[in-house]
């Protein structure tokens, strides 16, 4: 499938997934490596690697994390260079006092919500559709 970059496209068919598992945020320094089978995602910054992975697999691996969420896949496929996305998900979950984190991967954006919001989020993100 091709990935769009039609904002309103793109809202109408957002299809948002909630994922079942808590997701963290692990920090480790650079000589502490090795979890990249897993994450859901690495980002390397200048300070460490960041891993997000599921809260049971950072438990089970002794792990120290700072944040939990509910992982939120926004199923649309959208294009890199599609504009307006990032800002419309933001400014609404903002407008309901949601936080959010953001990941773009190569075909879908994903969303991290603190878990206690997880189901208004959803209710935000699908009201984008219409």
């Amino acid at each position: 499938m091709s990935n769009s970059n039609d904002l309103q496209s793109l809202l109408k068919h957002l299809n948002p997934l909630l994922h079942a598992a808590t997701y963290c945020y692990v920090h480790v320094e650079y000589e502490n490596v090795g979890y990249n089978e897993i994450s859901f995602c690495v980002v390397r910054e200048n300070e460490g690697i960041t891993y997000i992975m599921s809260q049971q697999d950072a438990d089970a691996n002794n792990l120290k994390y700072s944040f939990t969420g509910k992982l939120i896949t926004l199923q649309v496929y959208s294009a890199l260079d599609a504009l307006g996305l990032t800002m419309a998900v933001s400014t609404a979950l903002t407008k309901a006092s949601i936080p959010c984190n953001i990941i773009a991967g190569y075909h879908h954006d994903h969303l991290l919500v603190p878990e206690e919001k997880a189901a208004q989020a959803l209710q935000v993100l699908n009201s984008l559709a219409t």
